[in-house]
């Protein structure tokens, strides 16, 4: 390279690092007068870092970096990704036991079970015969049992009205989808 080479690569990049510096200043100008609008800024996002444990070429050049990958026992999580058991806290109703297909050897020994947990939902139709007890007093009164208040004046109980509401007020399901639904799981209503 010759002298002069070396000044136009030494000018170039002194302009480079000028042009990033205005670069960084434009933009945070840019971000304080959206902020001064109302507006919300662009977003600073920063760079992935996800490819840092399969880069092994910088693992054999011994880079000393404060983020370098875990030993190969260690599992270090990224901040925020706690992983909680979605399982523990569940309320268990039924239990299924299940025994291996191929016949179990006599010198075998049991060893325990490996609980494997399904969620699911129970949609079916529940009908209750309230069952007024009538007395008629020698004064000829009659003395009838009330029913709850939760199911005064209707042939549904709260569940299926607040059901029925919420599909169609916040699912936006129609009437007639809601009729042949519910009639599918055997709750007899009618189409009014």
């Amino acid at each position: 390279m010759t002298p002069l080479v070396k000044k136009l690569v030494e000018q170039i990049d002194a302009l480079l690092e000028a042009l990033q510096r205005a670069t960084g200043e434009i933009q945070q100008m840019r971000d304080e007068i959206a902020v001064l609008k109302g507006k919300k800024a662009k977003p600073k996002f920063k760079s992935s870092k996800m490819d840092k444990n399969t880069d092994k070429n910088k693992d054999q050049e011994g880079d000393d970096d404060e983020d370098a990958s875990p030993a190969d026992g260690d599992k270090v999580k990224r901040a925020g990704s706690a992983k909680r058991s979605k399982t523990a806290g569940l309320q268990i109703h039924e239990d299924r036991v299940i025994a291996p297909s191929p016949p179990i050897p006599a010198d075998a020994r049991f060893k325990g079970y490996r609980d494997f947990v399904v969620q699911g939902l129970v949609i079916k139709a529940h009908n209750i015969r309230y069952r007024l007890e009538s007395w008629l007093t020698v004064e000829g009164h009659w003395l009838t049992g009330e029913l709850p208040a939760s199911v005064q004046g209707h042939h549904s109980d709260a569940e299926l009205r607040s059901f029925i509401l919420h599909q169609h007020n916040h699912c936006h399901v129609t009437q007639p989808l809601l009729l042949e639904q519910l009639r599918q799981w055997d709750v007899d209503i009618s189409a009014g």
